[in-house]
């Protein structure tokens, strides 16, 4: 994954239009859903 949380096989910034299914894996945004929960408590 990139830095924008997307599978990217290459890296290459000027390639983001080329990605294929840029969308954030559910995992990710479960992750960070958590992450959020615990230090808003």
């Amino acid at each position: 994954m990139n830095h924008l949380f997307v599978h990217d096989p290459v890296g290459f910034p000027g390639n983001y239009t080329k990605l294929v299914n840029p969308r954030v894996e559910p995992e990710v945004v479960g992750a960070v859903a958590e992450w959020l929960l615990k230090r808003m408590r």
